[in-house]
């Protein structure tokens, strides 16, 4: 045996009497250490203790710093594929990383005011039942129909940010209609076919708007 040899730990190495710092050092930020391809130095220690802890603590660096560059790089994307309306909108449902789960809880929502709807259709055929319960009754489906179509409205939309940043998205639970509901709709449904720029997209959704809202003028007065 060496005169001083120690135990192993991995991620170092020994010269002389102490350990140094032996670890690879992860591609995507190589370029913050001098494009080195393993970090090494001097532990200044010949306790293996407190070398692992010093590897173990110098990994977690390197695992934050390589998650600041994927969030940085995502930030970048988004800013080149999104819309600043999108952008938001994603802030606001968490990130990327949550975009199938709020397309998820929003389906089960609409799904479940779907099934709720066929309920006492009939209600003032039974004697029973009087006025103020039928028209509480369907009032209530109206509501419960607008927040439905907002919903829809909102998995749409999501699914569009999805589809910009080609997340795979969960499939739409059977007997709710996510298809096209208008002329914005069959614009950004168009817009997704062509894959327009983030500027593009939005001098057509301007377009939309005027003509939206010039056909509702016109609907006033005929």
């Amino acid at each position: 045996m060496a005169e001083y040899e120690l135990p192993t730990v991995p991620g170092t190495q020994q010269r002389g009497p102490t350990y140094h710092f032996n670890i690879p050092i992860p591609k995507a930020i190589r370029d913050l250490y001098d494009n080195k391809a393993a970090f090494r130095g001097t532990m200044k220690t010949s306790d293996p203790k407190e070398a692992k802890s010093k590897v173990e603590l110098q990994r977690t660096v390197f695992d934050q710093q390589v998650k600041d560059r994927a969030r940085a790089e995502d930030r970048e994307r988004l800013s080149k594929l999104l819309t600043d309306d999108q952008k938001a909108a994603l802030e606001a449902i968490g990130g990327v990383e949550e975009v199938p789960a709020h397309i998820a809880e929003l389906r089960k929502i609409a799904a479940f005011l779907t099934a709720g709807e066929g309920a006492t259709e009939h209600l003032a055929d039974d004697e029973e039942a009087d006025l103020m319960s039928e028209i509480q009754h369907r009032a209530e489906l109206a509501a419960n129909a607008a927040y439905r179509e907002a919903l829809v409205a909102e998995i749409r939309g999501t699914k569009r940010i999805a589809n910009s940043l080609k997340i795979e998205v969960p499939d739409p639970i059977k007997g709710t209609d996510e298809g096209v509901l208008g002329l914005r709709d069959v614009a950004e449904r168009f817009l997704d076919a062509k894959d327009y720029t983030p500027q593009n997209r939005e001098k057509l959704r301007v377009t939309t708007a005027r003509f939206s809202h010039s056909v509702s003028i016109t609907e006033c007065f005929t």
